[in-house]
């Protein structure tokens, strides 16, 4: 039985992602309602394609719509994101990016006791405690679409907490992992056209400058404190250049479970509306496979001197959701003073450091 699916974010990388797998799989999910940003033409395209009864667009004002979607409802501005929340489906995704994504979360799991496929960090850094408090009280269940955090899921199901010595969240490491290449001295003149060339993964500008700090490793952390409910201490990030494996949990034995796989969203977007079906993911489904075969994984620790992002998200963590949702604002801010050629590299993390002091 096919079902309806939100999807919202639909004109993002995530969002264009899981069209691509709802595409494929047809007979298994019906889209009725898509939301999208500045990106007007592209979310139009996509409404008609898909003939989607509900359309949201975050930005407000008089807008055309051609004749041809006269039957679609468009819904735009904050009240706007209010509407389409409150219509009923079976699964919803939230694929909007930034803190715009996180009103999405709470006005999802404020209407629906419904499944919730969710791309959006800011979220649970922000707001983890009241969203997964509000999660666990109404029947919703949750499936993280982050190929860290749906790993961690899949390895958390083979194996009970209380068995669970350590959790490994690795982490690229970002272009300036290198301390020969880019020693600490020369963050002071690194500029965002040196940080935006990442060396595995094909990311947006923003969350590019976020894996160079490790500060997108950081909320990642905090995501995974709020989202599985254990302590902090439990996860250990290691740099793993050649991001393959996603996660691995360490047991009491000494045994060391780990995923490895190419490094794809399709694979924990696809886990993530499966689950929300109740089904694994099927057969037919696939990403260019990894072979091991003259290959080397590597696994180092994270040089907190350069990168001092684990020991500020471990301090807001300590201190509370008003302190995590302080250094998720002003690492935005500063993020954007870089991409605007305002401040350099080392701005950044000096900015988050003396914030936090």
């Amino acid at each position: 039985m096919k079902k309806s699916i939100i999807l919202l974010g639909a004109t993002g990388s995530i969002g264009t992602q899981t069209l691509e797998i709802l595409e494929q799989f047809p007979e298994a999910f019906d889209l009725v309602g898509i939301s999208g940003g500045k990106q007007w033409e592209k979310l139009l395209d996509i409404s008609e394609k898909w003939n989607v009864p509900f359309v949201f667009c975050d930005q407000p004002g008089t807008k055309t719509i051609p004749k041809s979607l006269d039957k679609s409802h468009f819904f735009f501005g904050e009240e706007g994101l209010s509407q389409i929340a409150e219509k009923n489906a079976d699964i919803y995704v939230n694929a909007i990016s930034g803190i715009a994504g996180v009103k999405a979360t709470e006005e999802i799991i404020k209407h629906h006791g419904t499944n919730l496929c969710l791309a959006n960090k800011e979220s649970l850094v922000m707001k983890g405690l009241a969203i997964m408090d509000t999660i666990k009280n109404n029947s919703i269940q949750l499936f993280p679409i982050d190929s860290e955090h749906s790993s961690m899921a899949s390895l958390l199901e083979k194996v009970q907490k209380k068995r669970i010595k350590k959790i490994w969240l690795t982490a690229s490491g970002g272009p300036f992992r290198d301390a020969t290449q880019h020693p600490l001295s020369s963050f002071s003149s690194l500029t965002a056209k040196d940080a935006l060339h990442h060396p595995t993964w094909t990311m947006g500008p923003k969350i590019s400058v976020d894996s160079a700090t490790l500060m997108n490793k950081a909320f990642e952390l905090i995501e995974a404190v709020r989202l599985f409910d254990l302590p902090p201490d439990i996860f250990e990030v290691v740099v793993h250049p050649q991001s393959i494996v996603h996660s691995a949990i360490e047991t009491e034995d000494g045994n060391i479970l780990m995923e490895a796989s190419s490094p794809n969203m399709k694979l924990p977007i696809a886990r993530a509306l499966f689950k929300a079906r109740g089904e694994e993911v099927p057969e037919e489904f696939s990403i260019s496979p990894f072979s091991p075969f003259g290959k080397s994984l590597t696994f180092e620790a994270v040089d907190e001197e350069r990168f001092p992002s684990l020991q500020l998200a471990k301090k807001a963590l300590a201190s509370g959701e008003r302190a995590c949702e302080a250094l998720l604002r002003k690492n935005d801010e500063l993020v954007e003073q870089f991409l605007n050629g305002e401040i350099f590299f080392g701005d950044i993390l000096k900015g988050l450091t003396d914030t936090n002091e």
